[in-house]
């Protein structure tokens, strides 16, 4: 025996010497390490604390995250049942509010949950700057629009000049003149909702007036307003996912932001707010029966992500310690040593909450999969120290015997076997994936603490209550070496084969297969999983301080673009400043109109306007392209009817003062808003600002500058702009995104370091790849530390290649099966291909892999050592291995049942891969050993 292994043999036998303290030791551990954990662990779910912040592009991302929140808004989307039969624009508009009422309602329990709603951006607080937000064919339409109305507005919005003899001196007088004498046609709309809110106002006190009730609100002459809320400022959007599809290409939905509270310590700060969100939606939405309406945005997905994988985790927990528990009982054929060995596991899973308290101080996206990491790999350490006490218990009575024997040749491979384990997991540490580090430091250590349960706990426990495993006379306690059945060279045929197929098989499945697609492995079937191709969801930003230097950006982006190129279309403030300087280009005999407030109406001006509008009337009904004149008719009659009462002269006057100005106030912003000023960002309503600008002076900050952490950002005075650049494709899937990311930093490259190219796209491109890389290193690091640790365990070179060669065989065969799995059209909806979910299994199994060929190598050893402990057809050492590979591969294999894709793909890796590395072992490295065994029996190492 080693130095070491010596000191871990004393170790047990001074724990069998005193079971009972030790047992109330590790009994006092755990209760500490529960205790310390129920107070202090916490959970993140904070999918941005997996990356170290000190990546630079990383920095850039939580920089921009955290200016513009609306990338970690919830997104509630809105779509019509029936797209043939559109609803009206008040429907629509009725659900936003309904919604956002719901939401926002002080008596509502999610209304602790919201910081903000934004369902549309308010035109009257846009005013004049309103056309600057809108897209180029509705600013030119609109102009055009404005254009042909330039002679009315002249009439009514200056000072009455010798027209007057015509059309009258009051306002509204001249109004319906001037309409008389144009063609009802174009006009009856028109004609229609200034009689109809005149009506409306005479009867409504003036501080009951609401907009488009009782005053004109002119975006109602637009015929598209009927069903297009967007018009009223509400967020219409193309359905992205139908983008490509001509027969649905213009079929919209409406989207509300919903900005939240957001707590990433539990659980529950994540899901239970999204359902009180979703209960909420559902309540408004019952009274619109013609929509659906549905939440889903990142942080929507993150939270069914997040709760998805804690109940299959959780799911395959309970199945994998009840196998454990059945698998135990058929092999060791004692209750009570499968009740220890669960004991065991148990105390081990214990401390390592503690230490994960003590160590990381909270469970990430990542590390709640520790526990199943110990059921899968912890549990072959008790399983090896386990199937050799049975074995001796047989053979010996004292328990000192007993357990200096089990330890003595179980010691060296469960060390050598958990100290790789836990290394291939802690390796994870030394690179940029913060979330793996975690896991590693967690499991890592949690596995060393289920070693060290195995060398205290459950010594002291059989110590104390031994276990009935029957007896072995001493003259059958070993075999006569002569009579052990040896390897003859023919059997060699079979590893021959193995490695015949597997090498031949690395022909189809090299290269291996990476699919970066991050949708695929969501759970499919959830609300917010399908919706979100709808949405825009990738974009990159570009941000500055100064709109100059956006420009300049803006200029690389698109210069030379064609038909190849992956940019759509870019969004800025930059864009309005275009349009405002084309408007007042195009529109400037707008400036020409000088406005005056409208003269005070008379008691004559109410029979002029009575009698102006039934002229109207009359002129248009000799008109036969007039149309249904039916509605104005009865209108004017009811105008007609009120002006004429003499009773109601003095309100009739008051209020018909009022509602002028707000007409020629309406006309007013109307015709000033397609000649609008220079672009002032204090004067935007924060809806619209907060999309384009994070700060401004004077103003209270916006709810992003407020979460800024001081490491991560110093909040100034001075804005910061952003142009955000779309993609033409969804890029979700395949290498759009690379090809996407790559041109935009092509372009961009030489810019000043002033300027920052940021966003989802950027992001999850630069994070992908460097989780990619990650593992990659991780893996490299898992290899080479296993490699040192077995080779100082055996201190022999070729013993050592043989050991690590059950991961050369084995590795190769799961890459030939993952071909197969794709090649049948991936059963069950479970991928085959290498991702962003299973890749982080590879470390893992290189670390769980590599037990089975130390155990074996050492049981070779134990044999050439001692001749008498002959290794016969299926011995104990063969059982135990058979057992800790249905351990493993069953563990992690439950996760396959999982709804989330991605953990089903990782269970899938885990558990082909340990049955892999596993056959591996059986089928290639046990009779090589054996033939070795026949050609060395004579040696003693």
């Amino acid at each position: 025996m080693g130095f070491v292994q010596r000191r871990l043999v004393k170790l047990v036998v001074r724990v069998v010497a005193f079971p009972k303290t030790t047992v109330a030791i590790c009994l006092l551990l755990l209760a500490a390490s529960v205790i310390y954990a129920w107070t202090s662990l916490s959970l993140s779910t904070d999918e941005n604390a997996l990356l170290t912040p000190d990546l630079p592009f990383f920095k850039d991302y939580l920089r921009f995250d955290a200016k513009f929140p609306e990338n970690e808004s919830f997104v509630v989307v809105v779509e019509p049942r029936d797209y043939t039969h559109l609803p009206l624009a008040k429907r629509w508009i009725g659900l936003a509010d309904a919604i956002k009422a719901k939401l926002t309602d002080p008596n509502e329990p999610v209304h602790e949950d919201i910081d903000r709603v934004d369902t549309h951006a308010p035109l009257d607080e846009l005013a004049e700057q309103g056309v600057m937000f809108d897209d180029w064919d509705g600013v030119k339409e609109g102009s055009a629009d404005i254009q042909r109305f330039i002679p009315l507005l002249k009439i009514l919005g200056q000072k009455p000049g010798l027209e007057s003899v015509v059309l009258g001196d009051n306002v509204t007088a001249r109004y319906y003149n001037s309409m008389a004498k144009g063609p009802p046609a174009e006009s009856l709309d028109f004609a229609t909702l200034v009689t109809r809110t005149l009506n409306s106002a005479l009867q409504t006190p003036p501080e009951k007036w609401t907009h488009g009730a009782d005053t004109p609100n002119l975006t109602e002459l637009d015929p598209a307003s009927k069903t297009d809320p967007s018009r009223f400022g509400y967020y219409l959007i193309p359905d992205e996912s139908k983008r490509n599809d001509p027969q649905h290409k213009d079929e919209k939905i409406l989207i509300i932001n919903i900005y939240e509270n957001r707590d990433y310590s539990t659980l529950a700060d994540v899901t239970e707010p999204l359902n009180r969100m979703r209960a909420a939606v559902a309540d408004a939405a019952k009274a619109y029966p013609e929509f659906t309406a549905t939440i889903t945005g990142r942080p929507a997905l993150e939270a069914d992500e997040m709760a998805t994988s804690d109940h299959d985790t959780k799911f395959a927990e309970i199945l994998g310690l009840s196998l454990v528990f059945v698998a135990l009982w058929i092999f060791l054929r004692n209750i009570w040593l499968v009740v220890v060995a669960e004991l065991g596991l148990g105390v081990g899973i214990g401390w390592t909450f503690g230490w994960a308290t003590l160590s990381t101080g909270r469970l990430n996206l990542l590390s709640l999969v520790f526990v199943i990491a110990l059921i899968g790999i912890g549990m072959d350490y008790l399983i090896q120290i386990l199937t050799r006490y049975r074995h001796e218990k047989k053979r010996y009575a004292r328990p000192k015997a007993i357990w200096a024997r089990v330890f003595r040749y179980a010691s060296p491979p469960i060390s050598t076997a958990c100290a790789g384990a836990a290394g291939a997991f802690l390796v994870a540490k030394f690179t940029n994936f913060a979330g793996a580090g975690e896991l590693g430091i967690i499991a890592g250590g949690g596995l060393l603490l289920c070693l060290a349960a195995g060398y205290t706990l459950i010594p002291a426990l059989l110590t104390i209550f031994p276990a009935h495993c029957g007896i072995v006379t001493a003259e059958k306690r070993y075999t006569d070496p002569a009579s052990a059945n040896r390897m003859s060279f023919g059997k060699l045929i079979i590893p021959a084969l193995w490695v015949i197929v597997s090498v031949g098989g690395l022909w189809l499945a090299l290269p291996p297969k990476f699919d970066p697609d991050l949708i695929k492995l969501q759970a499919q079937g959830l609300p917010s999983v399908k919706l979100v191709h709808k949405l825009p969801t990738w974009y990159a930003a570009v941000m500055s301080d100064d709109l100059n230097e956006l420009l300049a950006a803006r200029t690389k982006i698109f210069a030379g673009v064609d038909d190849k190129s992956t940019i759509l279309r870019t969004d800025s403030v930059l864009d309005a400043q275009e349009k405002q300087a084309w408007m007042n280009q195009n529109n400037a005999e707008l400036s020409t109109i000088k406005w005056l407030e409208p003269a005070a109406p008379s008691a004559s001006d109410l029979a002029a306007i009575a009698q102006a509008a039934r002229g109207m009337v009359a002129n248009w009904s000799k008109d036969k392209s007039a149309g249904d004149l039916t509605e104005l008719r009865s209108q004017v009659q009811s105008l007609a009817d009120t002006l004429s009462n003499k009773n109601l002269d003095s309100q009739n006057l008051e209020r018909l003062a009022e509602w002028q100005r707000a007409f020629v106030d309406e006309l007013h912003l109307r015709a000033t808003s397609f000649i609008p000023p220079k672009l002032n960002l204090d004067k935007l309503p924060k809806e619209v600002r907060d999309h384009y600008v994070s700060y401004l002076p004077g103003i209270a900050e916006p709810r992003s500058e407020r979460s800024i952490a001081a490491s991560q950002a110093v909040v100034t005075k001075k804005p910061t702009y952003v142009l955000y650049v779309y993609p033409k494709e969804d890029l979700w899937s395949g290498d759009k995104l690379g090809r996407f990311v790559d041109e935009l930093e092509l372009r961009m490259a030489g810019s000043p370091p002033t300027v920052t190219l940021t966003g989802i796209a950027v992001q999850l491109y630069h994070s992908t790849q460097e989780i990619h890389h990650a593992f990659l290193m991780s893996s490299f690091y898992a290899l080479l530390l296993i490699f040192v640790l077995v080779l100082l365990d055996l201190r022999n070179l070729s013993q050592t290649l043989l050991a690590v060669l059950v991961l050369a065989a084995g590795l190769p065969m799961l890459l030939l099966m993952m071909w197969l799995w794709r090649a049948m059209g991936e059963p069950f909806g479970i991928p085959g291909s290498w991702n962003f979910a299973n890749f982080f299994g590879l470390p893992i199994l290189i670390g769980a892999g590599h037990e089975y060929g130390v155990f074996m190598v050492h049981r070779y050893r134990e044999t050439l050592h001692d001749p008498r402990r002959v290794w016969g057809r299926w011995d104990v050492s063969d059982r135990a291995l058979l057992l800790c590979a249905i351990v493993t591969s069953f563990s992690f294999g439950f996760l396959t049942l999982a709804q989330h894709r991605g953990l089903a793909s990782l269970g899938w890796v885990m558990a082909v891969g340990s049955a892999c590395t596993y056959m591996a072992t059986l089928l290639v490295l046990r009779p090589i050993l054996l033939y070795l065994l026949k050609r060395n029996s004579a040696k003693i190492l």
